[in-house]
């Protein structure tokens, strides 16, 4: 799809504005968005948050959405999918079918609030995963590694994606270790990571995220949750133009500290999510 990128100086891959959190001020966060010239995605974790998602994609320019059955979020729903897959997931497609629609998730692989039943999250990530190849859509990838690792779920979920051809996607909410950067820059090369507003009061990332190349990288909040540290005095819950906070923190981190080379990161996450996203 076009959509003038021109308009824009930030985008916030990954929020979720149809959460009820946002019932009472979503108007003036949506304002805040486009005086600070913010785009984003807004993220579907089962089929009434997806629908939703969609709304207000189609009453806004600068909000995109996707459509996806989170691994945790809604364990009813995802029983149900597992009973009856192809029914949910043409349910989904539905849903999806919008030009609007930028991706298929936030799915993927949640070890660390269900170890029991990876193998029924599998079932449902290839769901997903095939989905995506139908609808010629990028996924955006729910991975959490369980209590006793860092990496468990993102090798398993590595493993998985390297079985399918013609796809891509993004790794949202990107805390993994500097090996399994490499292992999803070595073997899944049509894969980004995004990284959210915790390394604004952590540096445990720090040196992971100097590795990313400008080329592989996205910024988001993943809004309402995980509000940046130089917001917590003024704002009680995370919101899309807060992602200008995550911009400036990795410029620190990266050692972008001019106007020009700012200017350059911020035209490349541009670039990136156009790359990704619209084509």
């Amino acid at each position: 799809m076009t959509f003038d990128l021109s308009k824009i100086e930030y985008i916030d891959i990954h929020s979720h504005l149809q959460f009820d959190g946002f019932d009472n001020d979503r108007e003036d966060v949506i304002k805040r968005m486009q005086a600070n010239k913010v785009a984003t995605i807004c993220i579907g974790t089962d089929l009434i948050e997806s629908k939703k998602a969609r709304d207000i994609a189609i009453e806004n320019e600068n909000i995109f959405y996707s459509v996806a059955l989170h691994p945790h979020d809604n364990l009813e729903e995802f029983k149900g999918a597992l009973e009856n897959e192809n029914e949910y997931f043409e349910r989904l497609k539905l849903l999806a079918e919008n030009k609007k629609c930028l991706a298929i998730g936030e799915c993927g692989l949640d070890y660390f609030y269900n170890e029991n039943n990876k193998e029924e999250q599998k079932i449902i990530f290839r769901k997903h995963i095939e989905l995506a190849i139908e609808l010629n859509l990028p996924l955006m990838l729910h991975i959490r590694p369980s209590k006793n690792s860092k990496e468990d779920a993102y090798l398993d979920s590595i493993n998985i994606l390297k079985e399918y051809k013609n796809i891509k996607g993004n790794f949202h909410f990107f805390v993994g270790t500097i090996n399994v950067l490499q292992k999803i820059l070595i073997d899944l090369v049509n894969f980004n990571v995004s990284i959210p507003a915790v390394c604004t009061f952590t540096n445990e990332y720090d040196d992971m995220i100097k590795s990313i190349p400008l080329d592989k990288i996205h910024i988001e909040t993943d809004s309402p949750f995980v509000l940046p540290k130089s917001r917590r005095k003024e704002a009680k819950k995370n919101e899309p133009s807060f992602v200008i906070d995550v911009f400036n923190k990795i410029c620190e981190i990266k050692g972008f500290l001019d106007e020009k080379s700012q200017d350059i990161f911020r035209n490349k996450l541009k670039e990136n999510f156009q790359k990704m996203f619209l084509k």
